[in-house]
């Protein structure tokens, strides 16, 4: 036998808490309430229970979280008033153990206001008054100052300075000692008169404070027989409600107060001084003082005391005054609070006399007027100081029962009339966990059958808690194991569930046990108990879209051999929620209406059978499993789809997009697997026929197509006909900024802006203005206007002055960034007639890169005559660049200037190479260097259209000859030279003749012949030559059958010679032209020498 045994160890309280945080600590005296100035820290070595803070020092300014050990400042400090505060914090250790004590522990800790410079100086008057008597002085004490600064340090060191001194003396000067405050005198000082001296004192702190004292000087004569007041200082005093046009003053005081040994008239002045503005003034015959202004009457926030200086002319003589007016305050400002609603928590359940928060506010009025009491219109649950405004709890409070408190707090002031400000206090009670859970029954019934699936639920628990914080846990209470291996309770969701596991075959009829709820405080429970009852399943296939589908239950009862006989009922007592099945005496399970596998898949129905002959009772659970058909087409995900991308060009395939369809039928078969297709698509598109993915491929141009539209055909694989479903889709192409900007109208040239006027003031608007478009045709426009094809393109423009001054700008018109006019930024005259602009235009920022678009404007007076162009635009919308050095005329003068120079050295250097050429070929071969110089420029033409056609009827040579023979390339010819006698023929006269100009030719010449084999020469043969009727009887025979000489021609020539060159092709061409005219092609066809006439003509 085995037992076990608890032991429990009653602690004992051995320690008391320690401190180990500083005990000394530094604030500014201008914290704020509410700041955490200070924490203490203590700790517990029994490590039992929750070290708990307190102190009763100073309550009214300091608050010790009784957790944290936080100080929280809840007043004002005032370094003026204590530098330093001593408080005794005491730690508990709060072990409530039974039979053990709490121990405790206090500690000193030291709070030291620092100081910041808060006060200004103090004096004992901001005005003072001082008698003086002229004469001559090498120093004289005047006034010592009285002033002091409650600040400690450099924040409490005063600085004395005199800021003014009216009117000036010019023989003398007062002196102010900067530390001391000792005003003196040094000088002369001749004339009766009052002085106004402005001192500023100031302190030495980081930001100096400063106030400014005033003291007048009263300078009176030594000679008595001068008109002066006696007494010479007034001081009355008004309440700053006082109405206008009060008589401050009765000017028969002053009038008494003045001696006039003379008699004389007097006329009373109030000295100027900008401070006061016109709050006062003064009647000149009965010096009366009245208040005519009350707009800088204000005792709170403006001048407390005005000193005005009366004047007294009598005859020559002036006599001076003071008149103080003291100013007292009336209460016309209610307290105000430093925010019109304080929010504050507290947790409930604290005891009464907890404060909860600090109410804090001001009233600018002085003495009884600026003091005032807090009031509460809450007074049964909190508690308001009247003077320092802490709020405090009366009761304990439960935010079960109320959780937000609102409240007006109120300050009263004393003053009369009395005047009151108000504030909202919100105060939010926390929570405590302070009221159990329970469970809304205190026993749980259900029934389960032994089919049910791993992880059913089987019932959710309704469990109140009227707090709002913890949260809940549950778990199930019994000593049967089976019990907690078969259900669970998830404490997120409340809910009783069947684990992981089937319900075992020898499962018991019922479980029952207890269901435990916690949260984290406090408990409840209550009972569940689950009624197992036996199931037999089967499963039945119904064709959704069928009415009257069946099932036949008693088959399959009788088939499983069951007890029961046709004498039995049967009732579906779970599962038909929408009453869309019923059952029949015999047995067979009916659909009521089509069933819709899309809407319920599948059914799981619990029928009872009672058979009434063998007493059997028989659980069945049928599921229904609605069988799918092609009954849905696929949907869209969307009604049509929109995509976008940049326009470009896209050598590989680039995702657009996917569009995506559903089908409802049965996941995984034909009836739902889709296949995408694309209808009147564009070739550059293609779609993925599983996934829908949109590709592109191809060139797209925004500006030439910006929205292409399309369908994408869905189709599925059911049968017997697949269903369809079509989308459209639209591809918005995106811009990128490939157009240049350009100038409306398309094809300007340049612009020119007429001057309406002789002088046109600045910052007019010039609105006459022309566009130039080629041909000279003037347009006339409202302003200068640019587009761009682009829609991302932002069009930017600047101004250039090409020649002139810069007397313009471009502006905007009203309600368009594309319409611009120049706007004149100075006076235009016709001096400025002439002046040539630039506009350039770039969607781009301007950089050594951008290429702008330019055109010119051109300003002048008068339009018959413009300016002429500097620069000359490009059409087609492209614009040149600013004009380059080559582009100005100096630079296109250089640049003709060097083809010049390049084609004479080409030049020389082609005749130096022929000139080479020519040389070395005569070294080489004399012969083929004549041969090469050799041409007949000679041309034989028909002399008029009569003449052609004389020609062409049979007898040309009556109108046919030589005339004008270029002998400008050969030399005279010379018996003696061997190179002509090459030329012409050895020793011929005739020949020589024959080329002379003045030679005739129908008087006898030479004919030619075939050319000799032996010399490729033609040759030519004579016997005297006499003179011969025509042309007729001498012929060339160009035949290629005989290369010799006709035995006719030699016997006819008396000796034989050899022509040469110059004379075979003149003869060659002569005939090229009398079998032109022979054939009569003259008209259609010319030889070589009818081409070089017609080039000569």
């Amino acid at each position: 036998v085995s037992a076990t045994l608890i032991i429990h160890v009653i602690p004992v309280n051995n320690y008391s808490p320690e401190f180990v945080s500083p005990l000394s600590f530094t604030v500014a005296e201008d914290a704020s309430s509410g700041d955490i100035i200070a924490s203490v820290l203590a700790v517990d070595r029994d490590n039992r229970g929750q070290v708990t803070y307190s102190s009763s020092s100073h309550t009214d300014l300091f608050l010790v979280d009784q957790l944290s050990g936080n100080v929280t400042l809840i007043g004002e400090l005032d370094y003026e008033d204590l530098q330093v505060y001593t408080l005794t914090i005491e730690a508990s250790d709060n072990d409530n153990v039974q039979g053990v004590e709490p121990r405790a522990n206090s500690t000193v800790v030291e709070i030291r206001v620092t100081d910041i410079n808060d006060n200004r100086p103090v004096c004992t008057s901001s005005l003072e008054t001082v008698d003086f008597l002229t004469g001559t002085y090498i120093f004289s004490s005047l006034h010592q100052l009285t002033c002091s600064d409650a600040d400690g340090g450099l924040n409490g060191l005063l600085v004395y300075s005199i800021e003014s001194s009216q009117p000036s003396i010019s023989s003398g000067e007062f002196v102010l000692n900067d530390t001391t405050g000792e005003l003196g005198f040094t000088g002369t000082i001749m004339l009766a008169e009052t002085i106004v001296i402005q001192i500023l004192i100031s302190d030495s702190g980081d930001e100096p404070l400063a106030i400014r004292v005033t003291v007048i000087v009263q300078v009176e004569s030594s000679d008595f027989t001068q008109p002066r007041f006696e007494p010479n200082r007034f001081s009355i005093t008004i309440s700053e409600n006082t109405e206008r046009d009060t008589t401050v003053l009765n000017g028969t005081v002053l009038q008494n107060a003045l001696i006039n040994p003379l008699g004389a008239n007097v006329d009373y002045t109030q000295r100027a001084n900008p401070l006061y503005g016109n709050t006062f003034t003064i009647d000149s015959a009965t010096a009366d003082i009245i208040l005519s202004s009350t707009n800088q009457f204000d005792f709170d926030e403006g001048i407390r005391e005005y000193s005005l200086i009366v004047e007294a002319l009598v005859g020559d003589d002036l006599a001076t005054a003071v008149v103080s007016v003291i100013l007292t305050d009336y209460n016309d400002n209610a307290p105000r609070f430093d925010t019109a609603v304080f929010e504050a928590t507290v947790l409930e359940n604290q005891p009464n006399g907890t404060l909860i928060l600090q109410v804090q506010a001001d009233d600018i009025d002085s003495d009884v007027n600026g003091e005032f009491r807090f009031t509460i219109e809450d007074s049964l649950n909190f508690f308001v100081d009247a003077l320092s405004g802490q709020v405090v709890t009366l009761q304990v409070l439960d935010r079960e029962r109320q959780n937000i408190f609102s409240f007006v707090v109120f300050a009263v002031d004393l003053g009369s009339p009395q005047q009151t400000g108000s504030a909202l206090v919100s105060i939010t009670v926390e929570d405590e966990n302070d009221v159990p859970p329970r469970f809304a029954s205190s026993i749980y019934s259900i029934n389960i059958n032994n089919l049910s699936p791993p992880g059913t639920p089987i019932l959710t628990f309704d469990v109140t808690d009227e707090d709002i914080t913890g949260t809940f846990a549950f778990r199930i209470i019994t000593e049967d194991q089976e019990i907690r291996d078969l259900f669970t309770v998830d404490s997120l969701s409340r809910t009783l569930r069947q684990r992981a596991v089937s319900i075992p075959e020898d499962h018991a009829p019922q479980y029952e046990f207890t269901v435990e709820v916690n949260d984290e405080i406090a408990t409840d429970t209550t009972t569940v108990v689950i009624y197992v009852f036996s199931v037999t399943s089967v499963t039945a296939f119904f064709v959704e879209n069928t009415p009257d589908e069946q099932f036949d239950l008693q088959d399959f009862l009788l088939q499983q051999s069951f007890n029961v006989t046709v004498n039995a009922t049967y009732e579906i007592t779970d599962g038909d929620v929408f009453s869309e099945f019923n059952i029949v005496e015999n047995g067979v399970l009916r659909s009521i209406n089509a069933l819709d596998r899309e809407t319920i898949p599948e059914y799981s129905l619990l029928v009872t059978v009672q058979d009434l002959t063998t007493s059997e009772n028989v659980n069945v659970n049928i599921t229904v499993v609605v069988v799918d058909q092609n009954d849905n087409a696929p949907m869209f995900l969307e009604p049509s789809y929109l995509f976008s991308f940049q326009e470009g060009t896209y050598r590989e395939e680039t995702f657009i997009g996917t569009v995506t369809a559903v089908d409802v039928d049965e996941p995984g078969s034909a009836n739902s697997l889709i296949e995408y297709s694309l209808v009147a698509a564009p070739d550059q598109f293609s779609i993925e026929a599983t996934t829908g993915r949109l590709s592109a491929l191809g060139s797209f141009d925004r500006e030439t197509n910006s929205e292409i539209m399309f369908t994408v055909r869905a189709r599925d694989f059911g049968g017997p006909d697949p269903e369809i479903a079509y989308v459209d889709v639209t591809i918005q192409v995106t811009d990128t900024n490939d157009n240049n900007p350009r100038f409306e109208p398309p094809g300007v040239l340049y612009f020119v802006v007429e001057i309406p006027n002789a002088t046109t003031p600045a910052n007019t608007a010039l609105r006459m203005i022309t566009a130039v478009l080629p041909g000279d045709i003037a347009l006339q426009v409202q302003a200068f206007e640019y587009t761009d094809p682009d829609s991302s393109g932002v069009i930017r423009s600047s101004l250039d002055v090409i020649r002139g001054e810069n007397k313009y700008e471009l502006v905007d018109l009203a309600n368009s960034s594309n319409s611009q006019v120049l706007l004149t930024t100075a006076e235009i005259t016709l001096e400025d007639n002439g002046t040539v602009l630039q506009i350039a235009l770039h969607d781009e920022p301007l950089d050594e890169e951008t290429n702008p678009i330019t055109r010119e404007v051109r300003i002048f007076h008068d339009f018959s005559t413009p300016p002429p162009s500097i620069i000359t635009p490009t059409t087609g919308g492209q614009d040149t660049q600013p004009p380059t050095f080559f582009e100005t005329e100096f630079g296109i003068a250089v640049i003709v200037v060097i083809c010049v120079l390049i084609l004479a050295i080409l030049l020389f250097l082609f005749c130096l190479t022929c000139y080479c050429c020519l040389r070395f070929q005569r070294e080489k071969d004399p012969l083929s260097s004549r041969d090469r110089t050799v041409t007949v420029a000679q041309r034989i033409f028909p002399e008029s259209e009569r003449h052609r056609r004389s020609k062409i009827s049979g007898r040309p040579w009556e109108y046919y000859g030589y005339s004008d023979i270029d002998q400008l390339d050969f030399p005279e010819f010379s018996p003696d030279d061997p190179d002509t006698q090459f030329l012409y023929g050895p020793g011929d006269e005739y020949e020589s003749s024959f080329m002379d100009a003045d030679y005739d030719p129908e008087l006898g010449y030479a004919a030619p012949f075939h050319p000799s084999p032996s010399t490729g020469t033609s040759v030519l043969s004579s016997s005297s030559l006499p003179p011969r009727e025509g042309p007729a009887d001498l012929q060339l025979d160009d035949s290629d059958e005989d290369d010799s000489l006709s035995d006719v021609n030699q016997e006819e020539c008396g000796r034989d010679y050899t022509m040469g060159p110059i004379l075979v092709a003149m003869l060659e061409e002569w005939n090229k032209g009398d079998k032109v005219l022979e054939e009569g092609t003259a008209a259609s066809s010319t030889s070589s020498v009818h081409k070089k006439s017609r080039r000569k003509r």
